[in-house]
């Protein structure tokens, strides 16, 4: 067999080049004159809706971006817009901006959505976000949120109830990054005013020294009230509930000693004379590795009747009793479930204690270490008849100065980036889109060897295209789409901004892995076997065949006329991200990636009927939408033209006189000749089967023939001689 591969002949990209000055014209025309900010007059007017009592507002402040709110000369608070204090973008490229509302003691009077471009809740969430944000008012600032995103796209309406400092908010599925990118755009801009005009979170990063260290000893510890020792005897909490112990029910209380009181052992470990000493060189070590940057850790040894936890308490959550008050703030602690043996061992041989946790707070509940703090116990004792009294006890806890330093402002650690923490939760979905993006590559490296083995291959790219389809598609939605090249193009003209892009980890990779397909083989890998929707007009066709459908076969001049159809919407799109995004989102929904990946159908008939539609098309016509309307398989072409890579084997037969692999092919990538239209191929392989497979190939099946014809030899007749 005879197999050649064509070099990739030179093409001209000066209509390309056309392309990109345009748009670089258009950006410099027009995208300069656009305003996010709302108007100073415009906000002023909305401000007395967040306040219940407010009457009047104060000019802007000069030192913070917000305006003060009084009620006549009482000052109620601070109303500032977002988008003058955080720049968070959201899943559209751009800022959400939020008129925020909150009184002088750090509680939220209300949040108003003033403007977003979030694709998600233009259409069929509209006011979603609003109800979401509703769920801010009442609530401290340094309240923990915790987002439930199962919920359908119908958050709560109204203040949620704090529980122990966390609050749980309904969610959406559908939108859990841009929400977010909205709870860090709420809490980060409130904790900005905050710290600027109210008393109790003025404050200053300390850090405790790293070179302040002597070995010392657990009574040493204790002595210099470095450890602090705290006993609450039975005597004070009956007296403080008015009952004995032995009247209640709760399964908290242990009354097996009768001689027992409840101690605590608390100190402050990122302090080294503190956390070295007590831990260890290696534990101490550990324990700061596994603090984010502007976390505290505490360590509490409990002892006694009561279990400060409660016995349904689960590691890695917070301490539902046990917390902190410093400057009239509540401060919860979480359990980090910091678990070292040699720690444990050297905690109960120094405090013969085993109850040992080690509890964390974050940056933004701005613990002060080097101020005098408040360590508060809250016990809820059951009673028979199933009520609770309660009890609460304090104990001051206050180190000495010279642990801490100041850091300069420019040097104060930030919390750990949102992209982070959605990477670490996206973790296993993370590790099994890598494992399939690998086997695809070895499959497409490999693909001479894989495509010899007929019915194995294609039960692969079927298998992988429901994988595609039901994994990267439905679960993790991982659909790219036109609006992603335009966001990296508006992105790219303010001035790139990584961690933006990091958000949506599934999004990212696809992308990456994308980009790098694109300069080696073109778009064919991601269209073919990576797009969801590309995927489902894959079965779409199929399912077409099966029914005996008359599958409509366009000649190739109206091919070459409708291919260019999708570069002019994927140019028109570009063209409208840079004058207007309200526009671009309306002009986006030629993509029918939102109503089936993101809502499964359940949205608006006319969506849904236009996405019906393109199936149904396909049903006819294979792989209609993305061979004629995909823009953004258009934008992807261009790209692709300056791939390395043209290793889909042809034989010398190809195109003169076989014609096999152009009748099989269904989106007309392969012309009369024999070559392949790169700009069109989603290299599906079904050429290299075919060429591989001596059932298919017409020339390798000639050759077979000739080869299996032997030549005959020929006998002469035998004559009898008859003798008279």
């Amino acid at each position: 067999m005879s197999i050649t591969r064509p070099f990739k002949s030179v093409k001209t990209v000066s209509y390309i080049r056309f392309v990109w000055c345009l748009l670089l014209l258009i950006a410099t025309t027009s995208f300069c004159s656009a305003s996010e900010n709302k108007t100073d007059q415009l906000i002023q007017s909305l401000i007395p809706n967040l306040f219940d009592d407010a009457v009047s507002v104060g000019d802007k402040l000069s030192d913070v971006a917000a305006w003060p709110v009084y009620n006549d000369d009482q000052l109620l608070g601070y109303a500032f817009q977002s988008t003058d204090l955080v720049d968070l973008r959201g899943f559209a490229g751009k800022p959400v901006n939020l008129l925020i509302g909150i009184d002088t003691s750090g509680t939220f009077q209300g949040v108003k959505v003033l403007e977003h471009h979030e694709p998600m809740f233009n259409h069929d969430l509209v006011g979603a976000m609003q109800r979401f944000v509703n769920q801010y008012k009442g609530l401290g600032i340094n309240t923990r949120i915790i987002i439930d995103n199962g919920s359908k796209g119908h958050p709560g309406e109204g203040a949620k109830e704090v529980v122990n400092g966390t609050a749980q908010f309904d969610g959406i599925s559908k939108a859990t990054i841009s929400l977010a990118v909205v709870n860090k755009t709420v809490l980060s801009s409130a904790l900005h005013v905050a710290r600027q005009k109210i008393a109790a979170y003025q404050q200053q990063r300390v850090v405790a020294k790293e070179d302040v260290y002597t070995p010392m000893t657990w009574r040493a510890l204790l002595d210099q009230s470095l450890i602090q020792k705290w006993t609450i005897t039975r005597h004070k909490v009956e007296r403080a509930t008015g009952l004995p112990l032995k009247h209640y029910a709760d399964p908290n209380i242990d009354l097996s000693n009768p001689d027992a009181d409840l101690n605590f052992h608390y100190g402050y470990l990122n302090s080294p004379l503190i956390g070295k000493n007590l831990l260890g060189e290696a534990s101490f070590k550990s324990l700061k590795k596994a603090l984010r940057p502007g976390e505290q850790a505490i360590v509490v040894f409990a002892d006694g009747f009561y279990d400060y936890l409660g016995v349904d308490f689960i590691p890695n959550t917070e301490a539902k009793k046990l917390f902190i008050e410093q400057q009239g703030l509540r401060i919860p602690l979480l359990d980090m479930d910091f678990f070292d043996r040699s720690f444990i061992a050297q905690a109960q041989m120094n405090a013969g204690i085993n109850n040992v946790h080690i509890f964390k707070i974050p940056a933004s509940f701005g613990l002060q270490p080097n101020k005098p703090m408040q360590f508060t116990l809250n016990m809820d004792l059951l009673l028979p008849n199933g009520r609770y009294l309660e009890a609460r006890f304090q104990d001051s806890y206050a180190l000495p100065e010279n642990l801490f330093e100041l850091l300069p402002e420019d040097t104060v650690e930030t919390e750990e980036a949102i992209w982070k923490g959605i990477w670490k939760n996206r973790s296993v979905d993370i590790a099994i889109l890598i494992v399939s993006l690998v086997l695809l590559t070895i499959i497409f490296i490999k693909q001479q060897a894989a495509s010899k083995q007929t019915v194995t291959f294609q039960r692969f790219r079927w298998g992988f295209l429901f994988f595609t389809l039901f994994f990267i598609g439905f679960y993790a939605q991982g659909q790219l789409s036109v609006i992603n090249i335009y966001t990296l193009l508006l992105e790219t003209w303010r001035g790139f901004n990584l961690e933006f892009f990091l958000l949506d980890p599934i999004i990212f990779i696809l992308w990456v892995f994308t980009v790098v397909s694109l300069v080696l083989w073109g778009r064919g890998l991601f269209c073919g076997w990576l797009c969801p929707f590309g995927a489902l007009q894959e079965m779409a066709a199929w399912l077409g065949t099966k029914l005996k459908l008359k599958q409509i076969r366009i000649s190739p001049r109206l091919n070459t006329t409708l291919i260019k159809f999708k570069y002019v919407i994927f140019i028109a799109l570009i063209a409208s991200a840079f004058y207007s995004s309200a526009l671009t989102e309306q002009l986006s929904e030629v993509e029918p990636f939102k109503t089936s990946m993101t809502f499964y159908f359940i949205r608006s008939w006319p969506f849904v009927a236009y996405a019906l539609l393109l199936l149904l098309a396909g049903m006819f016509i294979h792989k209609f939408y993305c061979r004629f309307i995909c823009p953004l398989g258009a934008g992807l072409a261009i790209v692709g033209k300056f791939h390395i890579f043209e290793w889909l084997n042809r034989r010398r037969e190809c195109g003169s006189p076989c014609q096999v692999c152009r009748h099989r092919c269904g989106i007309n990538a392969i012309d009369r000749e024999g070559n392949i239209d790169y700009n069109e191929c989603i290299q599906c392989l079904e050429c290299i089967v075919i060429i591989n497979d001596d059932k298919q190939c017409a020339p390798a099946m000639v050759a077979n023939k000739k080869s299996s014809v032997r030549p005959v030899k020929f006998v002469e007749p035998m004559t009898a001689s008859v003798s008279s």
